[in-house]
């Protein structure tokens, strides 16, 4: 095996781990903004469950069984809205950065 064989051997073991690099700290990056914006889906739907709960306690009061159904269907919809509008979110930053530049190889 000559020099040049064996630069061209390592070129193309550098470039194969190169890629596999680049694609772990993509799905690195990936699952830490996953969990970070379910963290923040999970937070903003516990603040919207207390805020329904205090609204309805000062403002309506619940009593009756009229009420208690209001608040758990509010809840439900709290539950549901809430986790599709954090999720929203993320798809725009997951979408804003994977059209961020990525390195190229020089290949001559």
């Amino acid at each position: 095996m000559t020099a040049n064989e064996r630069l061209d051997e390592l070129e193309e073991h550098l470039s194969e781990y190169h890629e596999l690099l680049a694609e772990s700290i993509a799905e690195r990056d990936r699952l830490a903004l996953d969990a970070a914006w379910g963290v923040h889906g999970q937070l903003y739907t516990l603040i919207a469950v207390f805020a329904i709960i205090y609204g309805f306690e000062r403002f309506i009061g619940t009593s009756g069984w009229i009420e208690l159904t209001g608040v758990v269907i509010a809840i439900v919809g709290a539950q549901l809205l809430v986790p599709m509008w954090s999720n929203s979110e993320r798809m725009k930053e997951v979408d804003r950065f994977a059209r961020l530049p990525e390195w190229k190889p020089n290949k001559n």
